[in-house]
């Protein structure tokens, strides 16, 4: 009997410490996945945009107000370059593990981040890219917070430098779509 017990003990621990380091190995994978997804969006969207400028001859000028750039371009042709946020909070009690914070509460955010480029002149969009990150954040009833939080897009800034060539004065624009880290910005060019 006392084999026994020591042999469930044993396997128990075992048990235990193979579980913890799965849990952790999820958590990675997860922040791995994300931060694949994140940069898979990126070079879509800076090798669409980037193409479609130099298919049309370059770029005149960029301007941003709000979640709206503007890109004129050489040939004449304006596009719109747009971003949408939508939220959605669920809230949930649980129980934790430990005896001082046995009841807690969990808020999942979800936010989508929705990046849209199109025609200005005939209303077309040329492509449509959504980013979903998801938030998680735990609160125990002693005021302790766990806080796990994935990349969103936060935005736009536009960047202009003149320089003189041969060719005469030349402007080099960068747009750079914000991501919440800024490992991941993306960045378009253009030369006018």
């Amino acid at each position: 009997m006392v084999e026994i017990i020591v042999s469930v003990s044993l396997v128990s621990i075992v048990l235990i410490s193979l579980l913890s380091t799965l849990i952790h190995l999820r958590d990675k994978y997860s922040n791995v996945n994300d931060d694949s997804d994140v940069r898979i969006l990126g070079s879509s969207i800076s090798r669409i945009i980037n193409n479609d400028i130099k298919d049309n001859c370059g770029l005149t000028n960029i301007t941003c107000e709000s979640d709206v750039c503007t890109l004129t371009l050489k040939n004449g042709k304006t596009r719109e370059l747009s971003l949408r946020e939508t939220e959605e909070t669920k809230t949930m009690d649980i129980t934790l593990q430990s005896e001082q914070d046995k009841d807690a509460t969990a808020v999942k955010i979800t936010r989508r981040t929705t990046i849209e480029y199109k025609d200005k002149d005939e209303n077309e969009k040329l492509m449509t890219k959504t980013l979903t990150s998801i938030t998680d954040k735990i609160t125990s009833s002693s005021g302790t917070e766990q806080h796990t939080e994935y990349h969103h897009i936060t935005g736009f800034s536009v960047d202009s430098k003149s320089y003189s060539t041969r060719l005469g004065e030349q402007t080099m624009y960068t747009l750079t779509i914000n991501i919440s880290d800024k490992t991941y910005d993306i960045n378009i060019y253009g030369v006018n």
